[in-house]
Formats: C-alpha cells, structure tokens, sequence
C-alpha cells in the first residue's frame, strides 16, 4: 500500500534501485579513492594546457594533404583523356547540328571555327592545369601567404611570453612530426597539398585556445574532486558523509562546461575549412570539365566560380579566425589583467595546493574570484561561438560553423535522451 504514495510506479521501483545502489557504490568508492589520492593539479594544469586536441587535427589535416595531390592526380589521368575525346563529339556536333535541328541549311564556318578556337583554348588551359600539382601551387601560392599575414598579426600583437609559448610549440609540433614521418615512409612531404610549416602553424592556434581556458578548467575539475572529498561532503547522523558537496561540484561542473564550450569551437572550424579546401580541390577537376563544356553543363561556369569563392573565404576565415583568437586574449588581459584574487589561485597551483585554492573559493572574498572566472567563461565561450558571425559582419567573409552547430545539436539530443529516460523511469 505504501507504494501508491511513491512519485512513481512500482515497477519502476527495482530499476530505480539497482541504479541508486550503483550511483551510491561509485561516490563511496571515487570519494575512497579521492580521499586516499590528492588533487594533483599541478597534472591537471599541465594536461589542460598541453593541446590534447592538436595531434587529432594535425592527423587529420596530415592526412588530408597526402591524399588531396594523389586524388587530384589520378582524376586529371581520367579528366583528360575525357575531355578529348567530348571535345571531338562537340565539334562533331556543331557540324551537324544545323543539319539535326533544322532540317539543313549553310553552316557557318567563321562562327564554328570561332567556337572550336575559344574551345581549344579553355581545352589547352584545363589540360596544362590538370597537369601541374595545383592543389600545392594553389596553397603556396595563396592559401599560406594569406595566412602567414594574419599570424604575423596575431605574432606582432601577443604578448612576450605568448610570443615564447608560440615558439616552444612550433618546435614541438615540428619534432612530433618529424618522428610521424619516419615512421610512415610512404609521406612524401614535397608534394603534400600543404606544407608542414603551415600545419604546425594551425596545429599551434589550437595550442593557445588550449592555455586561454586551461586555467578555468584546471579549477573546475578541482572543485569537481574536492566535492567528493570527506570533510567537503554532506554527513548525517555519526558525522558520516553521505553525499558529495553539491555547491561545489555545481560550481566546478559550471567551470567545465563554460570552458570547454570556449575551446570546442575553433578546433571545429578550422577543421571544417581544412574539409571544404580539400572537397573543392578534389572536385576542381569535374568542375572544369563542366566549365569546358558549359553548353552541356549550363551550371558549369556558376560552379568554378562558387570553388573559387569557397577557396577564397576558406583562405580569409583562416587568417581571420587566427586574428580573432588575439583579439579574444586582448580582451582577456584588459578586462581581468588586474584582478585581484589571480595572485591567489596562481600561488594556490604554484605550490600544488587544492586545500588553499578551494578554502579561498568558498570563503566571503574568494566568491567574487568565482563569480570572476565565471564572467572570463561566458565572455570566451561567447566570443569563440561569434567569431564567425564577427567576421561575416565586419569583412563579408563567411566562416561555416556547421560542424559545430552539428556537435552542439548532437549534445542537445543526448541531454533530452537522458531527460526523457529519467522521466520514463519515474512512471
């Protein structure tokens, strides 16, 4: 009879136990753990600020740039020959066409032999181009120099010390991929679509995204493990604890997810350009041919143009999203540079002391140092989501955010799953 005055049904009881026993099971035996292992956030800063995401973009784009050439190479074997020989059927067919469409007639042979000329011309220019590695001219040429003008922005603004934590990782980034290729002897570096100095230069924009929130999400995880701590969580009766502390695992979950949403957008965006670059070259030979025979293909000579625009915005918003990123930490250091409670909680990682740093935290003054590193969240968080959406408004450059919009939506289902699992549990 007790159970009608329960929220939910009795069948619901034994599911709702087994998971209750396993959520309680893994609090005593992490709070066990965290009890017997001290916060180590020295690691944790470290981990934080090392580009944990960096070698999955650099083997992506790696990647990409040995294949794209290959790619390109083996459809100009196919495109040409093609090309040949419709370029024989059209001119076939301009003899014959008055004849087919209407019924005979005198054939016009300066205008035939004007369209057959133009025609040999764009044929000549398409063959010459298909011939030559142009995804690599094309990045060499344009893609990295367009680039290279906005990191020297980005380098001539940033501070000394960004300027010497830039440096470290270039070196870095460089040995770890000199060791990739040697253990891949099939890399020909020479003829990959970009070269390494530009990919350890993206792969390098990454790394600071990764020290702009490193310091937010070293706290956060602090305060998530503290919360699990003996004398931090909630006790009954016998002074024995029962619950984690609910204030600061809400307070350092809220850290997190502030500011990993400040560093998932820019890995996605650039990643997503690095994919649109290499689609549009892997298709540039099809779309030439179309514009070749724009006759048969009236889209053909709209769609160069659209490669060419798409190659161009991914340029800019390379370049631009680069420039961004230093603006995002100008604004950082001018609105927080004098921040008080920073001497705090830098003294607190110094000496590897989470007893300090969260003693400070949950006390009367350490609360506006929170309330601090929770404005300096929101601002990253919106501003990285707005970059793309800056620079369309300010330079008419279009930036896709579509893989990101993606991940965000895809995190949105998970989160109305678990909603909707929990309210068909309670039934």
């Amino acid at each position: 009879m007790f159970v009608s005055f329960l929220p939910f049904s009795a069948g619901a009881i034994w599911p709702l136990a087994v998971g209750g026993i396993g959520i309680l099971t893994g609090i005593v035996g992490f709070s066990i753990y965290r009890n017997m292992s001290p916060i180590n956030m020295t690691d944790a800063l470290s981990f934080f600020s090392t580009c944990w995401s960096c070698q999955l973009f650099s083997d992506v784009v790696g990647k990409m740039a040995q294949i794209l050439p290959q790619t390109y190479k083996y459809l100009a074997n196919v495109i040409i020959p093609f090309a040949l020989t419709l370029t024989g059927i059209w001119f076939a067919w301009q003899l014959l066409k008055p004849y087919v469409t209407s019924g005979g007639g005198d054939i016009d042979g300066w205008s035939i032999g004007g369209k057959f000329g133009i025609h040999l011309v764009k044929l000549s220019f398409i063959v010459a181009l298909l011939l030559v590695p142009l995804p690599r001219m094309i990045s060499s040429t344009i893609i990295e120099p367009a680039f290279n003008v906005g990191l020297s922005m980005n380098y001539s603004m940033s501070a000394q010390d960004a300027r010497s934590n830039y440096a470290r990782c270039i070196i870095a980034t460089a040995f770890a991929d000199m060791n990739n290729i040697k253990n891949d002897n099939s890399t020909k570096m020479s003829l990959n679509a970009f070269s390494p100095r530009f990919r350890h230069n993206l792969t390098c924009q990454i790394a600071n995204v990764h020290q702009m929130t490193a310091l937010g999400m070293t706290i956060g995880w602090t305060m998530l493990n503290s919360a699990f701590e003996e004398r931090r969580m909630h006790h009954l009766m016998w002074n024995t604890p029962i619950s984690p502390n609910i204030p600061l695992l809400l307070m350092g979950s809220l850290l997190l997810l502030l500011y990993f949403a400040a560093l998932l957008p820019i890995p996605l965006y650039f990643l997503e350009i690095f994919v649109n670059l290499s689609i549009n070259f892997i298709l540039l030979p099809l779309t030439m041919l179309s514009w070749l025979f724009k006759d048969w293909f009236p889209s053909g000579g709209g769609n160069l143009k659209q490669t060419i625009n798409d190659v161009l915005s991914g340029v800019l918003g390379l370049a631009m999203t680069g420039i961004f990123i230093t603006f995002s930490v100008m604004a950082l250091n001018a609105a927080f540079g004098s921040w008080q409670g920073a001497d705090i909680l830098k003294e607190a990682i110094e000496q590897n002391n989470a007893t300090m740093l969260i003693d400070h935290l949950m006390s009367t003054t350490g609360t506006k140092s929170f309330i601090t590193l929770v404005m300096m969240g929101i601002f990253m968080a919106m501003f990285m989501v707005m970059i793309p959406a800056l620079i369309k408004s300010l330079f008419n450059v279009t930036v896709s955010d579509k893989y990101y919009q993606t991940a965000k939506k895809d995190l949105t289902i998970l989160w109305s799953g678990a909603k909707k699992f929990w309210k068909s549990a309670k039934k």
